[in-house]
């Protein structure tokens, strides 16, 4: 058994260790970051930079592979599955940014509705084509996703705990993200009327779908009702959520 001052690998360097098993010969899930990769000037921590090895990076750069025996905090063991050196934050971004510039990779925010210079449209990250009005003035639309419409939303809104969201792996015992019962699409109806909004479900099954409850879009588009409450938080299209298919 390793002891303090004497860990005895089976390999030179751990690197080969993990190769093992995250690298091309192993079948457990391939890091997402390079090796042997030439520091030079690059800002790392000093934590991170007392790992470097020959002058370049190393998975025990950025991964403390002795932190899940020697931390005394057995809670903190399973809040950092992944071994990061001086993990401080739930958000493993978070410790990306030690060395990367944040803003380099910041993601296209498809509320904007345009972005870029020039401005273009962003609706094309969602719908298969430009939206335009019918006769009635709705618009008419389709979307780029295949089947699963929330997977556009959970790209970046991965929120946990969730209605209709399973955590950990265990379901919730009630599920939103199904077809609502006719009850419940009359509550709808009476909801829309009320409040002059929108309660969309999904076009292809029926189901409620994250943009039933939150509106994507500004507060106000021409030619689609989909006005939200001032300054309503989390883009509900009402505020009482709950109540605009619920009685409670």
């Amino acid at each position: 058994m390793p002891v303090p001052g004497n860990v005895a690998l089976r390999a030179d360097r751990a690197e080969q260790l993990c190769e093992n098993c995250h690298g091309s010969r192993g079948t457990a899930r391939s890091c997402r970051h390079s090796s042997d990769i030439p520091v030079g000037d690059r800002p790392l921590p000093e934590s991170y930079r007392d790992s470097v090895q020959d002058g370049q990076l190393g998975c025990t750069t950025c991964h403390d592979l002795t932190v899940q025996c020697l931390s005394p905090y057995k809670p903190y063991r399973r809040m950092n599955p992944g071994f990061i050196r001086d993990r401080s934050s739930p958000d493993t971004s978070e410790h990306c940014y030690g060395c990367h510039d944040d803003t380099e990779y910041e993601k296209l925010n498809p509320h904007e509705m345009e972005a870029g210079e020039p401005a273009e449209p962003t609706c094309l990250l969602c719908h298969a084509s430009m939206p335009v009005a019918d006769e009635e003035g709705w618009l008419a639309v389709d979307f780029n996703m295949p089947d699963a419409l929330n997977d556009a939303c959970l790209g970046c809104h991965n929120i946990r705990p969730h209605p209709g969201i399973s955590i950990a792996g265990k379901a919730d015992g009630w599920s939103h993200l199904v077809v609502p019962s006719a009850e419940v699409q009359r509550k709808m109806q009476l909801t829309v009327a009320k409040y002059g909004s929108v309660l969309p479900l999904n076009p292809r099954n029926g189901q409620v779908h994250c943009a039933t409850c939150h509106n994507p879009h500004h507060d106000e588009l021409e030619g689609y009702p989909v006005a939200t409450p001032p300054g309503a938080e989390h883009r509900l299209r009402v505020n009482d959520i709950c109540q605009a298919c619920h009685d409670l």
